[in-house]
């Protein structure tokens, strides 16, 4: 099967790490398993993480080369005779916590980190679910948003951030600010209530948020003293 490999730990713009497959073996799958034939798989920060060797500490690759990606969506080949899934269905799976194996024709799957993809997402989007999504909307959860919140989302132009906002509205939120370099995104496509270019000024400074608070802050940026800022400038 065709497949992207990693030869060496690096950065996704080296092209010296990347090689291209043809003749790849095809993974078998075990009981409890899905074979799925890959229609897209998409990549996402903890994919960069892995194959530059930051996060060696907690994971890293079993050998080299290996395939990347670890969030898909394709059609079940193969599937034991009692799964929930049968041959022929469209699916979102999850590679789980070793997130390697996607970026092919084929891959391996548990049954049970995999979902029917809904009719009205693309394979791109529905790609996309079974990480980003996921992650935002468990974040949504956690923060308690409900009618009636007010809610800051940091980074709301990414992967997690952009999800972190719609659900935020759905959740019932009535006011939905966020920051990025991307503002027209944000106002116009994500149509948040306030966009805050980060390079142009600070959220925590802005005296609108410090005489209304916000209710909950979606941090999807990471790095800094967030929280601190947040507290200190009284705007959570």
């Amino acid at each position: 099967m065709k497949a992207v490999l990693i030869k060496s730990l690096g950065l996704i713009h080296d092209s010296d790490i990347l090689e291209f497959a043809d003749d790849f073996a095809r993974p078998s799958r075990k009981k409890g398993q899905l074979l799925v034939r890959v229609l897209t798989c998409a990549t996402s920060a903890g994919d960069m993480h892995v194959m530059s060797g930051r996060v060696s500490f907690a994971i890293s690759p079993p050998s080299f080369p290996y395939i990347p990606g670890h969030t898909i969506c394709g059609i079940v080949e193969e599937a034991d005779a009692e799964a929930e899934f049968k041959p022929g269905d469209r699916v979102i799976g999850h590679m789980g916590m070793k997130p390697w194996g996607a970026l092919a024709e084929y891959a391996v799957v548990e049954a049970t980190n995999c979902v029917l993809a809904p009719d009205s997402l693309s394979d791109e989007v529905a790609s996309a679910c079974g990480d980003s999504a996921a992650t935002a909307l468990k974040a949504v959860e956690l923060a308690g948003v409900k009618a009636g919140s007010r809610v800051l989302v940091l980074g709301g132009s990414g992967g997690v951030g952009s999800v972190c906002v719609q659900l935020a509205r759905v959740a019932g939120a009535t006011f939905v600010a966020s920051t990025s370099t991307q503002v027209k995104m944000l106002t116009e496509e994500l149509k948040v209530d306030r966009a805050i270019n980060y390079n142009e000024e600070d959220w925590w400074s802005i005296g609108e948020f410090q005489e209304q608070p916000f209710d909950c802050i979606v941090d999807c940026v990471g790095g800094g003293d967030h929280f601190g800022k947040a507290q200190e400038s009284k705007v959570l």
